[in-house]
């Protein structure tokens, strides 16, 4: 493997174990997903990103805690 790839999994790998951490810190589910948006968002290397979720229904997404979203779309809720 090469120097590039093993820097990049170990970033990926930091990041999922920040999420992970994350998940467990708080109950705050507002909290969580805007700090779960913020890493996947660096982890993929995002300009913006959003989380989607879904009623109990299984039939009705909404479009919650974005960031840098154009207006357009983060009015999609």
């Amino acid at each position: 493997m090469s120097y590039n790839h093993d820097v990049a999994q170990t970033r990926t790998q930091k990041l999922l174990r920040d999420i992970s951490l994350i998940i467990n810190s708080t109950l705050d589910l507002s909290i969580t997903l805007k700090q779960i948006v913020q890493i996947t968002m660096e982890l993929v290397d995002a300009r913006a990103g959003g989380v989607f979720l879904i009623a109990h229904e299984g039939d009705v997404f909404s479009l919650n805690h974005t960031l840098n979203l154009p207006p357009s779309m983060a009015r999609a809720r």
